[in-house]
């Protein structure tokens, strides 16, 4: 329905007009947070790049190992680096890499310890592409943190949305 051109959104005006034409209730949201970055753990990565992307972004994405795993107990320490910035105000959201997967950061000590960080968030089902927008959006509705986790952990459905193809 919308893309971004800069700092600006173009609508769709066409798709606009369908979806206010089926006399749905639908609401767009104009105000996006970009300053989302994203990271893709991998082995022999440092987690002094947490540091950085916490300076230049309100938030990162992590896709993290298997089920949410963050490594937290050699040189490549991301729980440390992962507190350092969630108290710098930078929120975390955590999804998986696997395809299909999702997380359970409950499941075993390498997750659970991360998700015990104050502002880190669990993606569960959310995929990287899913994660990454629907923080654009909760960041550009609310700076709360608390709220910003609401707005992630609550589901948006679609299917009342019908379009129909012209």
């Amino acid at each position: 329905v919308a893309c971004f051109v800069e700092d600006d959104i173009n609508w769709n005006t066409i798709m606009v007009e369908k979806l206010n034409s089926n006399n749905n209730a639908c609401t767009f949201y104009e105000k996006l947070n970009a300053n989302v970055a994203l990271i893709k753990l991998a082995p022999g990565l440092r987690p002094e790049i947490l540091l950085y992307l916490a300076d230049n972004y309100d938030a990162v994405v992590i896709e993290a190992y298997g089920i949410g795993s963050v490594p937290f107990d050699d040189e490549n320490n991301f729980l440390d680096a992962v507190k350092t910035i969630t108290e710098k105000n930078c929120m975390v959201l955590v999804v998986s890499q696997a395809l299909n997967q999702g997380t359970f950061m409950q499941k075993y000590e390498i997750s659970r310890k991360a998700l015990d960080v104050e502002y880190v968030l669990e993606g569960g089902l959310l995929s990287t592409e899913c994660a990454v927008t629907k923080l654009m959006w909760a960041l550009g509705q609310s700076t709360d943190r608390n709220a910003v986790r609401e707005m992630i952990n609550t589901p948006i459905l679609l299917d009342k949305i019908k379009i129909e193809e012209s």
